[in-house]
């Protein structure tokens, strides 16, 4: 097939336990049988090794391939998603559709599938291509005047050496097809109606055998139908028209054209009963090399609301330099932003002149709030987060961050001066915006005289 279609792939011996045989050679051999009976044996080792992890508190192995899944997961209109890992074996891991390995059908070896970015172990369903060996599911029909399907598949050989066509998956019928497969001339087809496909535009070649391909396929009835390799448009046409079908969604055989087992493997099978866009496909394909960015505290505030005039933060740089203006009744609220979303952490306070955590630490998407009860002024607080830990399992560092609490010190300069009364008096009767809030000092939502006293009751005052 023209262009760089290949993505790094682990050897055939990776997947299969050993050297797969020869495209072409007689698959009922007793080496063939011996080859799935090792494979078998690997598989239950790795199921064991697994199994043990749920308990040694080291359950990571597919944790970090979180970008490919959600983008999976989060495109709308997902009905299946077969992602053959040791636990969720044949089963969908959205809808609560099962499936069933037929004959030899197995997950492969941990690390043998597609490589996703941070996934050293994820696996695939192994295919040998006889003996009804294919994955069928309970989800039948659902696909009407739209689908889409997308996944990678590993093919060991090709159909015109094999002599048979080599599905990949969909819903066979007679009519309302929705096949992908690698026909005789090995050419991938997508078929949407009796016969009416749409082909890649090119042929597989032995180049690209043993190597981890993605393949997506939409389409709208009577309107558009594409195929996507590797992430680019391969090709495109107007199909005819489409009904939904009873027939049960299958992989690596057909269950009404018989023969069309497929050689290799297949992992991260997505099906969706609506026609997904070019960018919908790019994003899921490239979401497959994305690196989870290392984990960092992008943002630190002091957070208050002032009555109507709405919620204002007052930053709280990593020198320290920040200071809180604000009183309203010796309580802080700090909010800590971090680059991804966070799955756990705690805080602790250490304060010159009194001040505790008020309860737990409130985590929502990728923020950490500190509420704080009890703070005097005059002082610095530090926080220190500890065990900052996000959704892909990485953990920052014991981070600490300090806030310098001095009620009335509107311009920031670290002593209550004549400036900070005159900036107060200036705005007295103005309405509270992003540029003034300090001089909100109580906090109300409107600047008064009172806002006036406070700054001549701390005249004078400064950070011990």
């Amino acid at each position: 097939m023209a262009g760089p279609l290949c993505r790094l792939s682990p050897p055939p011996e990776k997947i299969f336990g050993r050297k797969c045989p020869f495209p072409g050679a007689d698959r009922t051999s007793g080496g063939w049988s011996t080859i799935m009976k090792t494979t078998r044996l690997i598989q239950s080792f790795f199921i064991l090794l697994f199994s043990a992890s749920l308990f040694g508190g080291i359950l990571s192995a597919r944790a970090d391939d979180i970008n490919y899944v959600t983008t999976v997961e989060g495109t709308p209109n997902l009905l299946g998603y077969w992602r053959f890992s040791p636990d969720s074996q044949a089963n969908s891991e959205v809808n609560g559709y099962t499936g069933t390995f037929e004959s030899d059908a197995m997950v492969g070896a941990l690390g043998s599938g597609p490589m996703l970015a941070g996934d050293p172990n994820n696996t695939p369903v192994v295919l040998d291509g006889t003996n009804n060996t294919y994955v069928t599911t309970d989800l039948t029909g659902q696909i009407n005047q739209q689908g889409s399907m997308v996944g990678w598949f590993y093919l060991t050989a090709l159909p015109s050496e094999v002599g048979h066509t080599e599905y990949i998956a969909g819903e066979s019928a007679g009519g309302d097809d929705f096949d992908v497969q690698v026909d005789g001339d090995n050419y991938i087809r997508f078929y949407t109606e009796a016969g009416g496909n749409v082909a890649s535009a090119a042929p597989l070649t032995d180049g690209d055998l043993n190597k981890w391909h993605f393949v997506a396929t939409t389409f709208t009835a009577s309107s558009d139908r594409q195929i996507y390799i590797d992430g680019n448009l391969s090709g495109s046409n107007v199909p005819g028209g489409h009904s939904v079908n009873s027939s049960p969604f299958t992989m690596g055989a057909s269950s009404v054209f018989g023969g069309r087992f497929f050689n290799g493997a297949l992992d991260e099978i997505a099906l969706y009963d609506r026609d997904l866009t070019a960018a919908e496909v790019a994003a899921i394909y490239n979401s497959a090399t994305q690196q989870t960015p290392p984990l960092q505290l992008t943002d630190s505030v002091s957070r208050k609301v002032q009555g109507s005039a709405g919620t204002f933060d007052i930053e709280l740089p990593p020198d320290g330099s920040g200071i809180e203006c604000r009183q309203s009744a010796h309580t802080e609220q700090f909010v800590f932003t971090f680059n991804n979303d966070i799955a756990n952490g705690s805080a602790s306070l250490t304060t010159q002149k009194g001040g505790a955590i008020s309860g737990d630490p409130v985590i929502s998407g990728n923020t950490i709030t500190v509420n704080l009860t009890g703070v005097n002024d005059e002082q610095v607080v530090i926080v220190t987060l500890s065990g900052v830990t996000d959704v892909y399992g990485q953990t920052l560092p014991d981070t600490a961050i300090a806030a310098n609490i001095l009620v009335a010190d509107v311009d920031g300069d670290g002593t209550v001066t004549k400036a900070d009364l005159t900036a107060v008096q200036g705005q007295v009767g103005m309405a509270v915006t992003a540029s003034n809030f300090r001089d909100d000092i109580n906090a109300t939502g409107s600047i008064t005289g009172e806002d006036v006293k406070l700054v001549r009751t701390h005249r004078n005052t400064t950070i011990q």
